[in-house]
């Protein structure tokens, strides 16, 4: 079974130590409360949507798959700065790594959906024993609440990509659109969903 494995493990390297237990509840509990005001609507999120808009009209009955690409490793453990994908930006004005726009036919139009990592905060080893995400090493990152606020598009969690696409896959037989070389995980779930037959670049 296939599954969307771009954001569900630290990333490690073969040299690595395991975190000691004693220092991993020391750094899990004993936290002030943080409380993170929801960000501000992003500029344009009107437009994003009107070339939404005109792209579901073209598409009239089509599942539409638009994933924004991965961080890419520049040398062992240090990556490039990342550039979101053209025609996800063009879409959604999102710059974070891992999301994948999703457009589900609902009669006439589609439902618009953002499917983005989420941010579990510091109840999560995650925050700093990951170096390529933990906010403690690399800073604030929205979760499906903030993305959701920021970008005027109903956000879910990456972990529901799967079930979503197999659920349009079994609901209707509608063509599966997929903009292809940015993420094979996006892809290899088209596929794994039934739709692989169908699938053909945006």
């Amino acid at each position: 079974m296939s599954t969307f494995d771009a954001s569900k493990s630290p990333a490690r390297n073969a040299y690595d130590a395991d975190v000691p237990p004693n220092l991993l509840n020391f750094m899990l509990k004993s936290w002030n409360p943080k409380v993170r005001k929801r960000p501000k609507v992003l500029p344009g999120t009107a437009n994003f949507r009107k070339r939404r808009n005109r792209l579901s009209r073209r598409f009239a009955g089509d599942v539409l798959v638009i994933p924004t690409g991965h961080s890419k490793v520049r040398a062992n453990d240090t990556y490039y700065p990342f550039r979101p994908g053209t025609n996800f930006y063009y879409l959604t004005g999102a710059l974070e790594p891992d999301c994948v726009l999703v457009l589900l036919p609902r009669g006439d139009a589609h439902e618009q959906l953002l499917f983005v990592e989420p941010n579990p905060g510091k109840t999560d080893a995650t925050f700093f024993t990951d170096r390529k995400k933990g906010e403690l090493w690399e800073g604030y990152r929205p979760g499906v609440p903030e993305s959701h606020a920021r970008y005027a598009i109903v956000c879910k969690p990456l972990s529901e990509l799967d079930s979503t696409l197999r659920g349009a896959a079994t609901t209707s037989n509608a063509r599966v659109r997929v903009l292809r070389g940015l993420s094979a995980a996006t892809e290899s779930l088209v596929g794994a969903a039934g739709n692989d037959q169908a699938a053909s670049d945006s």
